[in-house]
């Protein structure tokens, strides 16, 4: 992130990409008038059109008003997201080079950023489920048992809880698609003398995965408390086992949303290709056909290149061959300038004067 955000201008672009969108798609509002008839000045602030006001991307953030630079800005708040139990003012002023009054209120400002809910809101037709994770005493050894663990209990088991919209799109036989998303919970009862890591438990994950058919597998799991690597968030594990993620408990809500999301823009694409194909446009074989037409258009360039290449050396040649001629003309001009001045001084009396001897 450091080696990314290592300048103004690299941050103040990921504010402006943030707020208002990036490229075509960017619709810089005015903060002060809610107007979008907004233009780029060249020192790189905008203006509004409306109001006649000026304006930078920091106005309206937790950055106004800030002579601090954006990269410790940017530092701060990945160091505070990413501790686990937080982070102290004095330490955070150390790791950023600032004063500890500056790291305080940096502080605040960034955690009344992050308790900001922004989310969208479920709506329609939702549907909600929980389970215990952490399996029946009656299954484990006596000496490993906890008294008044039956049902629902909290003791040894982990209540998770979860929530789904319904999709309102369908799939082609005219019902609803759903993702289906595999949870395995683990904690240190789960434990055993070969298998005491996360890694341990991934091969079978994902064997269960594949075999019930399921979309995605998530590992909750409160194994290696001390690993720092599934300490910062939502772990990918895709470069070992397709679609699986391993994650804590506090993340498990985010990982949900994340992946229904992912699940709402793949049904979206599915159905703007049953609406191509509907319209007679045969997608499949698209990409096929586009790479046949590619290939011969590539020989008819090629075979074009090549006759073209053959008529310029053609023409070199005759260019040549005219120069041959031309010299040769030029000769026989010498040659007949030459003859001509010999007929021009030539006399009886050369003719018919004999040297004496």
């Amino acid at each position: 992130m450091t080696m990314y955000f290592n300048n103004e201008d690299t941050c103040k672009q990921a504010i402006i990409e943030t707020r208002w969108g990036v490229g075509d798609n960017q619709d810089v509002v005015c903060p002060y008038c809610g107007e979008h008839h907004c233009v780029t000045r060249k020192d790189g602030r905008f203006r509004c059109n409306h109001c006649k006001r000026n304006f930078s991307c920091k106005v309206g953030t937790i950055f106004e008003d800030s002579n601090l630079s954006l990269v410790k800005w940017f530092i701060a708040m990945y160091l505070i997201s990413s501790h686990k139990k937080g982070i102290s003012s004095c330490q955070l002023a150390r790791d950023i080079k600032v004063t500890q009054t500056t790291a305080w209120h940096m502080l605040h400002k960034v955690r009344v950023l992050l308790a900001q809910d922004d989310a969208e809101g479920f709506s329609g037709e939702v549907e909600c489920d929980e389970v215990y994770i952490g399996g029946r005493e009656k299954w484990k050894h006596q000496s490993m048992r906890t008294p008044h663990t039956q049902g629902r209990s909290t003791k040894t088991k982990t209540p998770v809880f979860g929530m789904m919209e319904r999709s309102e799109i369908e799939n082609e036989d005219g019902e609803f698609d759903y993702i289906s998303i595999m949870f395995e919970m683990k904690n240190k009862n789960d434990t055993t003398a070969t298998k005491h890591k996360n890694e341990d438990f991934l091969k079978k994950l994902d064997e269960d995965r594949r075999k019930k058919g399921c979309e995605y597998a998530v590992l909750v799991s409160l194994l290696e408390p001390d690993n720092e690597t599934y300490n910062t968030g939502i772990i990918d594990v895709s470069h070992k086992y397709e679609k699986m993620y391993v994650i804590r408990p506090q993340f498990f809500i985010p990982i949900i949303t994340l992946l229904v999301q992912a699940a709402k823009k793949s049904l979206e694409y599915k159905r703007q290709l049953a609406i191509a194909q509907s319209k007679e446009v045969d997608v499949t074989n698209f990409e096929s056909k586009l790479n046949e037409f590619r290939n011969l258009f590539g020989n008819n360039v090629k075979n074009a290149h090549d006759r073209f290449r053959d008529a310029i050396a053609a023409i070199d040649k005759s260019i040549a061959d005219l120069q041959k001629v031309k010299d040769n003309l030029l000769k026989s001009d010498d040659h007949l300038r030459l003859a001509n001045d010999k007929v021009e001084g030539l006399t009886i009396r050369k003719l018919t004067h004999t040297p004496p001897r």
